[in-house]
């Protein structure tokens, strides 16, 4: 008797978790800058600049810029919906962020399918930071996105970004 007692209320209380649970996600995506930053608007029509946390991807003018670009805009195409984890502001003022569609964290599968590289500078958890790392090391050694070939490769964004900045080319 108890036994049916659990089964029943069990299964009340999931078919409360799916009526009440929002099908909508909070955030739209309205415009991706480039492969690590996006905005996305809210139900309020507030718009979020959001930077990609934990990750970097390659500048538009770099090997794999476009490419990286492109895999965003697929993973997270314009008009969809996605849930933001906002972890502060970065020194230009974008909302720092990690972002989940329904089924997956975008973040870590950037780096883990080698579209982006792990980015640990920001504020976070040693422990997140480290997972990053790992996904980073296993595209490395998969030859995965921007590891496929040398010279997609041979220069982090943030490497790049300095060169650039000193003006040498």
């Amino acid at each position: 008797m108890n036994y049916i007692l659990l089964l029943i209320a069990s299964f009340l209380f999931l078919t409360a978790i799916a009526i009440f649970s929002p099908t909508k996600l909070p955030y739209t995506c309205i415009k991706h800058c480039d492969g690590d930053t996006s905005h996305f608007q809210n139900h309020k029509g507030e718009v979020f600049k959001v930077r990609y946390e934990f990750m970097d991807a390659d500048e538009k003018r770099q090997p794999f810029g476009a490419m990286a670009s492109e895999r965003l805009a697929k993973l997270v195409p314009i008009g969809s919906g996605v849930n933001i984890e906002f972890n502060g502001k970065d020194k230009f003022g974008r909302w720092i962020g990690t972002i989940y569609t329904k089924r997956l964290n975008v973040n870590f599968e950037m780096v883990s399918t080698g579209y982006a590289v792990a980015e640990t500078d920001y504020k976070g958890d040693r422990v997140t930071k480290n997972q990053y790392e790992r996904a980073e090391q296993y595209a490395k050694d998969h030859k995965l996105g921007r590891w496929k070939r040398h010279e997609w490769c041979k220069e982090r964004p943030s490497e790049y970004r300095k060169r650039i900045k000193s003006g040498v080319k």
